[in-house]
C-alpha cells in the first residue's frame, strides 16, 4: 500500500510555482516591424535643341554633360549623346540635337544632382547655346545598365579634354579681353590728365574793354 502511494506521488504532476510578490509579468514581444516600402527610382530625359547644329557644336554639349553631368551620387544610369543620324523613323521626334539620360536610386538623389555646383556650372556655361530645352521625368520600375561598349571610355575622356581645352582658351580670351580694357582705360586717364594739366598752363585771356574807351580816346 505504502509503494503505491508513492508511486502515485511521483507520477502526479507538480503544481507550477507561483511567482514571488513584485516580479513584473513577462510582456508579449511586439511583432517585427514592416520593412520600409521602397522609394521609386526617378529617371531624367533631358533633350537639347541648339541653337548651332553643327557636328561640332553637339559633340561639345555632350563632352560638357560628360564632364559635369556622369559622375553624381546616386546616379544608376547615365547617358548622353547625340541624334542619331541613321535612325530617322517617320514617328521619331527630331526637333533635338543632344539627348540626356539620367536614372536616380530615388527623390533624395535626384534633389541632391540638381543642386549640385557641377550642374549649376553645366547650365551656366551652356545655356546660351540652347534654342530650347525639354525636360520629361518617369517613375521606372526596373533598371538594367549595360556593360560600356569597347571604346566608350576613351570617347568620353576625349571628349572630357576636349571640353577642358576649350574652357581653358575661353577664359584665356576673357584674360587678354580684360587685360585689354584695362590698359585703354588707363590710357584714356593719362589723356584726360594730360589735358587737363595743359588747360592749367594756359594763361587767362585778356578782359574785353569796357564799352566807350575807345570813344574817349578819339576825343
Amino acid at each position: 500500500m505504502t509503494a503505491l502511494l508513492l508511486a502515485a506521488t511521483l507520477a502526479a504532476p507538480a503544481d507550477d510555482p507561483k511567482p514571488a510578490a513584485g516580479t513584473p509579468k513577462p510582456v508579449a514581444s511586439d511583432p517585427k516591424p514592416a520593412a520600409p516600402k521602397a522609394e521609386p527610382k526617378i529617371g531624367h530625359m533631358v533633350y537639347f535643341k541648339l541653337k548651332d547644329s553643327t557636328p561640332e557644336a553637339r559633340e561639345k554639349l555632350v563632352a560638357a554633360c560628360d564632364k559635369y553631368l556622369g559622375n553624381h551620387e546616386g546616379v544608376l544610369l547615365y547617358a548622353a549623346g547625340p541624334i542619331s543620324d541613321e535612325l530617322k523613323s517617320p514617328v521619331g521626334d527630331r526637333e533635338w540635337d543632344v539627348a540626356l539620360h539620367l536614372v536616380f536610386e530615388n527623390k533624395a538623389a535626384h534633389d541632391k544632382y540638381d543642386a549640385h555646383p557641377d550642374h549649376k556650372k553645366f547650365i551656366e556655361e551652356n545655356k546660351d547655346g540652347w534654342a530650347k530645352v525639354r525636360v520629361f521625368d518617369s517613375a521606372p520600375k526596373s533598371v538594367k545598365a549595360a556593360p560600356m561598349r569597347p571604346g566608350q571610355a576613351m570617347e568620353q575622356e576625349m571628349r572630357k579634354r576636349m571640353v577642358e581645352a576649350m574652357e581653358a582658351s575661353r577664359r584665356a580670351a576673357e584674360e587678354q579681353q580684360k587685360k585689354m580694357q584695362a590698359e585703354m582705360e588707363r590710357m584714356r586717364r593719362e589723356i584726360e590728365a594730360a589735358r587737363k594739366k595743359a588747360e592749367e598752363k594756359k594763361p587767362d585771356p585778356k578782359p574785353p574793354a569796357p564799352k566807350g574807351s575807345e570813344q574817349k580816346k578819339d576825343g
